[in-house]
């Protein structure tokens, strides 16, 4: 038997972790196979992945070469037999679609020009991969073959740059438009209501593709636009694997997805599969932007929320062609960074894409003929046996911290992509976890908002449960009082300022704990439930000019009402009313008691506490900074027992004795861009 299960694969009693690397077997020498198999096995590495590619293998329409009559690069069934006299496992991923730079994305002319739910290509593409399973069905492992995971199509996307006109996002009515027929169930007053429109037929129903214009009937067609993107990608994988699942039944099923949210619904296409995973692609070092690395931490920490086995199922390794002009070269340094970055935000696997060059890829570990490149084969080495040390699937991750997520909110292009919680979670270094508004997991002590002012009612009533449960709510200067119609619903019963005030410099008093920021805007309230929350104005400028001394100083100490603090069932609802910001997450954390269990009091510095067995702790910290430091991390006190413990640094091999009891911190020396992992363990 072949299932996912502890966040690993099993074949019968034999478990393995989900870390692999990707070879394209028919764009490599056949007599190079074997030897590249043997790199990979040097690297630490006993599970590979592979495309099979359709336009390669149908010689004509209908007929299909999986043996290497016609050319010896088409011999999958001799590589699989080969996979596995080597003793690898393999994740195979024969499409439809593959991309992987090939022609046509890997689908055959007679079929590239028809959108991918269109009927004759789902009948064409049900006979191409009756034919693959027929070929290999023998190399399963269950029969004891190689093969231990199946991908259900790859990326599955609506395109709807491509298919604009089909889709029925042009002039001309198509599949849009039956989706709004469904999902209004055909009743045109609901549709007119929604979009505040007066259509005569969902046949006139036209889409809005860019959240541009944020009013309340533009939004819900731009949502309902969205939506039909990701039940289009839903239906993709539904139908691969229900196929698979019909043809291949027992094999487990991978179906993996862009890093953003604008195509995908990522929990909906895990729910057709037994696994999901990010395929990301980042600029060398994380260099794209100064939240580059932040959002990368932030997207896997979402898959935590939802995901049988939190996996990157593209991992980038090398280049294609054209894509160095962008993300430059990539150094050992950046594997570095990337890999322990993966860790610390919590995944349990990862799989390398392309840990093989190929004809248009470059610059990987291995090269097309099996021989390796030094400066980054070891780093790749080092890498395995550092996943291997730490074994991610048993890892616990310690946080009583987590962030709200509505897919249709942040990551829908309204408003942006930068984040600023997620950006003063990072500036924090506040490790947390994801609280996805559509299912209400992941469940954390302290729950922080920074959304925006709509949120459908099914969403505010878990947010409302979540407190009344006990848990504690934070709202900055987005209050959700409309539904996605934007509509009054006020569920949470959250009060709104009286007024909002521009910027200024103030001291907000929480508790006993004074936070001095600086903000672009406050609310303002006259009066409040609850606690009330002040803030007092603090000097506005640096400039002193002679002649404003006494003017500059006269709005200072003047205290505003700019929040509460409100007790509902078991927990609090808290409204701060100004932008989250690095220095007010610290003190928030403070003021409610909820422990910081590691932390790097350095910008760029990001750590997490893991915990595995009873008394082993594994501390990572990653450093994005352009230079060495020397970091030192504070950990939560209550965890450590007044025992000595074992400090040992699994990258560079350093070992040292600390009394984290008494002094519950730990310094380690980071080179720039890179990271590592200390295990933290008792002695007895």
């Amino acid at each position: 038997m072949t299932k996912i299960a502890d966040k690993r694969v099993w074949v019968g009693d034999e478990a393995r972790a989900l870390i692999s690397g990707e070879m394209h077997f028919w764009r490599l020498p056949p007599s190079a196979w074997k030897s590249i198999l043997q790199q990979i096995k040097a690297m630490g590495l006993k599970i590979i992945s592979t495309y099979v590619c359709w336009e390669f293998h149908e010689t004509a329409p209908g007929d299909y070469d999986f043996t290497g009559r016609t050319d010896a690069a088409r011999n999958l069934i001799g590589f699989l037999a080969l996979v596995k006299s080597e003793g690898l496992w393999l994740i195979l991923r024969p499409g439809p679609y593959i991309y992987a730079e090939w022609q046509n994305n890997g689908v055959p002319d007679r079929v590239a020009h028809l959108h991918r739910l269109h009927p004759s290509f789902v009948t064409a593409a049900k006979a191409y991969l009756a034919a693959v399973l027929e070929a290999i069905t023998p190399h399963f492992a269950v029969n004891d073959g190689a093969i231990v995971l199946l991908q259900a199509d790859n990326e599955p996307d609506a395109w709807a740059g491509f298919f604009a006109r089909p889709l029925g996002l042009l002039h001309e009515a198509g599949v849009f438009q039956e989706y709004l027929r469904t999902v209004y169930e055909d009743d045109l007053n609901r549709l007119n209501e929604a979009w505040e429109t007066s259509l005569t037929t969902f046949e006139e129903a036209r889409a809005v593709t860019t959240p541009a214009v944020v009013e309340r009937g533009s939004l819900n067609r731009y949502l309902d636009y969205r939506r039909f993107l990701y039940w289009y990608s839903t239906e993709i994988a539904r139908w691969t694997s229900e196929f698979y699942r019909e043809h291949a039944p027992g094999m487990p099923l991978l179906i993996n997805h862009y890093p953003h949210h604008l195509a995908q619904d990522w929990r909906a296409l895990e729910a057709q599969g037994d696994i999901s995973g990010i395929d990301y692609y980042s600029h060398n070092e994380f260099t794209r932007d100064s939240w580059e690395h932040g959002e990368f931490l932030h997207l896997l920490r979402y898959m935590r929320s939802y995901a049988a086995l939190p996996f990157i199922a593209e991992f980038q390794a090398g280049i294609w062609h054209g894509w160095h002009q962008i993300s430059g070269i990539l150094t050992p340094q950046h594997y570095q960074l990337a890999a322990v970055s993966a860790l610390l935000a919590g995944v349990a696997g990862w799989n390398w894409y392309m840990l093989v060059n190929r004809d248009n890829w470059y610059m990987s570990p291995i090269n097309e003929w099996g021989r390796t490149r030094p400066e980054l084969f070891d780093v790749f080495r080092r890498l395995v046996a550092l996943f291997e040390a730490v074994d991610p699937p048993r890892l616990t991750k310690l946080t009583e911290t987590s962030v709200a997520l509505d897919i249709l909110d942040r990551s829908s292009e309204i408003g942006g992509f930068d984040d600023p919680l997620r950006t003063a979670c990072y500036q924090a270094d506040i490790d947390y976890e994801c609280f996805d508004l559509a299912s209400g997991e992941i469940r954390k002590p302290l729950l922080l908002y920074s959304g925006h002012r709509w949120m459908d009612a099914a969403a505010q009533r878990r947010l409302l449960d979540y407190v009344e449960s006990g848990g504690h709510l934070v709202f900055f200067d987005q209050l959700p009082v409309k539904d996605a119609s934007l509509h009054p619903c006020n569920l949470l019963g959250l009060r709104e300022p009286e007024s909002m005030l521009s910027g200024a410099n103030l001291t907000i008093s929480l508790g006993d704990q004074a936070c001095d920021v600086s903000v672009p805007h406050c609310f303002r309230y006259d009066a409040v439930p609850g606690e009330p929350i002040y803030a007092a104005r603090r000097i506005d400028s640096g400039y002193h000019a002679e002649e404003q001394r006494i003017l500059f100083s006269l709005p200072v100490g003047a205290r505003m009402l700019i929040g509460c603090r409100e007790r509902r069932g078991k927990g609090s609802i808290t409204v701060l009313g100004v932008p989250p910001s690095a220095p007010l997450v610290l003190a928030l954390h403070r003021w409610l008691n909820i422990p910081l269990y590691s932390r790097a009091q350095l910008d760029g510095v990001s750590t997490a506490l893991f915990q595995r067995d009873d008394d082993i702790f594994f501390l990572i910290a990653a450093n994005n900074r352009h230079e060495a430091v020397e970091a030192q991390i504070y950990l939560h006190r209550a965890l450590f027992a007044p025992d000595l413990w074992t400090v040992d640094d699994l990258w560079t091999g350093e070992t040292y004795r600390a009394d984290l009891a008494t002094n519950a911190a730990v310094s380690v020396r980071l080179a720039r861009k890179s990271g590592t992992v200390l295990r933290l363990q008792t002695i007895k």
